[in-house]
């Protein structure tokens, strides 16, 4: 059975840049790899599986902002990664320092958590046009002032991971 891969780029701007190539995707089986930031103590690369992505820069999460009601609804997904720990992926334009859950995500939607920038920007278009969806984070740091330099020490490592995995998977 043959496979192909796409590179989305970093950001949900570049995400979004693939939304033409998601809906060509119609009917197919679509695995979505990615790394994340770990709200929590972070000691290794692991991978987990998304059940929800849910859109929330920090400065809403914070209460510092504010999107239109219902603009960027939670999505959730059918499928979750097989022997993978599942977890909720909170989706930002940026990377976060502030480590910080407020009570209205954390009372709402099952953790741990993780963030990515890219995955909201697909995750609708994904869960309305492919056949099935499965979600696959790398978790390469800690969300705060360190995660860049951890998710540079570890995204070789978090590629490796996905890559043994996703020979399991389809094989």
């Amino acid at each position: 059975m043959a496979h192909t891969a796409y590179e989305i780029g970093i950001g949900p701007l570049h995400a979004r840049d693939f939304i033409h190539t998601c809906k060509r995707l119609a009917n197919t089986k679509v695995i979505y790899l990615g790394t994340a930031g770990i709200f929590g103590s972070f000691t290794e690369v692991t991978l987990r599986g998304v059940h929800t992505s849910i859109w929330a820069p920090c400065a809403e999460r914070m209460g510092e902002a504010k999107s239109f009601d219902h603009l960027h609804p939670a999505v959730h997904f059918d499928t979750t990664a097989p022997m993978l720990p599942s977890t909720t992926c909170l989706c930002s334009t940026s990377i976060s320092y502030n480590t910080k859950l407020p009570p209205h995500i954390t009372s709402l939607f099952e953790g741990p958590f993780i963030e990515n920038m890219e995955l909201h920007a697909l995750a609708d278009i994904l869960h309305v046009h492919c056949q099935d969806t499965l979600i696959v984070m790398a978790i390469t740091n800690a969300v705060g002032h360190t995660g860049s330099t951890q998710w540079q020490q570890n995204w070789r490592v978090a590629a490796e991971k996905s890559a043994e995995y996703i020979g399991k998977v389809i094989c």
